[in-house]
């Protein structure tokens, strides 16, 4: 019979784990948030109108996008966590595991950060509002 987690490591990741479903949840919204504003004719807004298979067809595929976003995003937070309980570890799990914890939502924020900023320009850029204002 294997020997049970040391409660350190476990208490540690239950203190961190909020704070890193924040960093994913955020993350997605920020991808599902994007596609309407970088590619408006792909996203349907408003009311379904029709239905059917085209509409089934396009909601998955919209889905399989975003998740291969998130995907691709997540690699480098990855990278960020595997690097900290690689030096870590040695030291001690509770310690590698909070860094790794860390480091990857710190990760994932920053580059949250760099999507609603370009989301911001991008919106700047095509908002009809601020072109009606201007003139």
């Amino acid at each position: 019979m294997k020997n049970p987690l040391p409660m350190n490591l476990v208490i540690t990741v239950l203190a961190v784990a909020l704070p890193a479903l924040i960093a994913f949840a955020t993350l997605m919204v920020a991808v599902q948030n994007g596609a309407p504003v970088l590619m408006p004719g792909w996203v349907r807004l408003g009311p379904t109108v029709g239905g059917g298979m085209e509409n089934l067809g396009q909601g998955v595929m919209s889905m399989g996008i975003i998740l291969i976003l998130v995907m691709l995003l997540l690699i480098p937070a990855g990278i960020m966590a595997g690097a900290s309980i690689l030096f870590l570890s040695p030291f001690s799990p509770a310690i590698a595991a909070f860094s790794a914890i860390v480091t990857g939502s710190v990760t994932l924020g920053a580059e949250t950060f760099g999507i609603f900023s370009v989301l911001g320009r991008a919106l700047e850029r095509t908002e009809p509002s601020e072109t009606a204002f201007a003139n």
